[in-house]
């Protein structure tokens, strides 16, 4: 019970640690920070009393709780999302400490641009990162044999539940799960199960928001054929954006991880399961924000730097591993 009251005090001492930097920022500062859609969603968790949002269904229900239990004090839609996101990011910090407790971890981690979206960011992309942080660390333990694999589908589900961005590290879970066979088939398919049942009951009893996804939402080929299109896949434009997106994903602004991550290829030190998990997740990362088409131009860096988070987790776990002696994350 010690223990309970501890993290719980630690967490939310947290939640307001983050809370408060975006917020003593001055304007010109903070506004870089923005997302395209902190407005649309912190008037959709004031003005709607069940509010359904298809792409992050799991991440509004989590802002309108907080809004609920805080707009008796004063606090507006757009602060509610703040301390959401916040929250999420307390609760990133406190599993990114188990797995690894260096220092030098965590800082690769929390000084990178994807960190931003923990920092009181009024948008949906807080809490699929803890969820997929979560579930990482579960794999942890899973390969280590500390616990059974259950707990990384069942954060997996609540990532995809909390925004569908998730579903795209699917192919890396796969990997996992081929190269090691020993567990209870019960373990990944009831997570994910209830998740497919929970979408699309509410889809077919309810009107969601959020449902406008298709074709047109990816990097045409060779010509524009859509509205929300700006640019075809690899134009100049194109890359000229997405290294935007990968500066503002970067350790302290400097985008070198890529090349980094080469040179311990190269060097062949992914070499137990679990790094090279987070190489696929890595991966799948890399390629869905590649193929995705940012419809918001610059003002989408916090969807398109998501791809840091899986990125910056191993190359952490890499460097301290080069810097110290540090054990395996798989015998």
């Amino acid at each position: 019970m010690r223990n309970i009251t501890r993290l719980f005090f630690i967490t939310i001492l947290l939640t307001l640690l983050l809370f408060s930097i975006r917020w003593v920022l001055p304007e010109e500062i903070g506004k870089h920070f923005w997302g395209a859609d902190g407005w649309f969603m912190a008037n959709l968790v004031e003005s709607d009393p069940f509010p359904l949002y298809y792409r992050s269904l799991l991440t509004i229900w989590i802002h309108k709780i907080i809004y609920t239990l805080l707009s008796p004090l004063g606090v507006g839609g757009w602060q509610a999302v703040a301390v959401s996101s916040s929250l999420a990011g307390a609760i990133a910090l406190l599993t990114l400490w188990r797995m690894n407790p260096d220092p030098a971890f965590i800082a690769v981690n929390v000084l990178c641009g994807s960190f931003l979206v923990f920092v009181g960011h009024v948008e949906n992309y807080a809490w699929v990162n803890t969820f997929l942080i979560l579930s990482f660390w579960s794999v942890q333990r899973w390969l280590r044999e500390e616990g059974r694999v259950r707990p990384a589908f069942v954060f997996l589900a609540l990532a995809c539940l909390s925004h569908m961005l998730a579903v795209f590290y699917a192919p890396a879970y796969a990997y996992l799960l081929w190269k090691k066979r020993r567990y209870d088939p019960r373990d990944v398919l009831i997570p994910l199960i209830v998740f497919c049942l929970l979408i699309t009951i509410l889809s077919l009893c309810f009107q969601m928001m959020g449902t406008d996804i298709g074709l047109e939402r990816l990097v045409p080929l060779r010509q524009v054929w859509a509205e929300n299109q700006f640019f075809t896949l690899f134009s100049a434009k194109h890359l000229e954006i997405l290294f935007y997106f990968h500066q503002r994903a970067a350790f302290l602004g400097i985008p070198i991880e890529l090349p980094l991550l080469a040179l311990f290829l190269v060097r062949r030190k992914i070499d137990t399961l679990y790094l090279r998990f987070l190489l696929g997740c890595t991966i799948c990362g890399l390629v869905w924000t590649t193929i995705w088409h940012p419809d918001w131009g610059r003002l989408d860096w916090d969807l398109f730097s998501q791809f840091g988070i899986p990125l910056h987790i191993l190359l952490g776990f890499l460097l301290c591993r080069s810097w110290r002696s540090w054990p395996d994350n798989e015998s």
